[in-house]
């Protein structure tokens, strides 16, 4: 979702788009219309950013071994013969 800084006329969407409207463009189209127009057109809205930076944490779905290698990435020890509650149990 993108908050609109300036006015402009979107061809693609084939409307005018007012300032301070919020409006769901593909990252794709906003590249787009940033190459087109240049910056201080579109702001990416802060919850969007948010939520892309959100890492999902492993949970029962996956495997013992996914839950490994997420634990060894995150440098957290753990006891190679562990069962999948006790690991899961180590990343809480």
């Amino acid at each position: 979702m993108y908050k609109i800084l300036k006015k402009f006329r979107g061809y693609t969407e084939n409307r005018v788009f007012e300032i301070e409207e919020e409006f769901d463009f593909s990252d794709e189209r906003a590249v787009e219309i940033t190459d087109k127009l240049g910056d201080g057109f579109l702001e990416k809205l802060k919850e969007d950013i948010e939520s892309e930076n959100v890492e999902l944490l492993p949970t029962e779905s996956n495997t013992v071994a996914e839950i490994k290698t997420y634990l060894t990435d995150k440098q957290i020890d753990f006891d190679d013969k562990a069962k999948k509650a006790d690991l899961l149990l180590l990343i809480k």
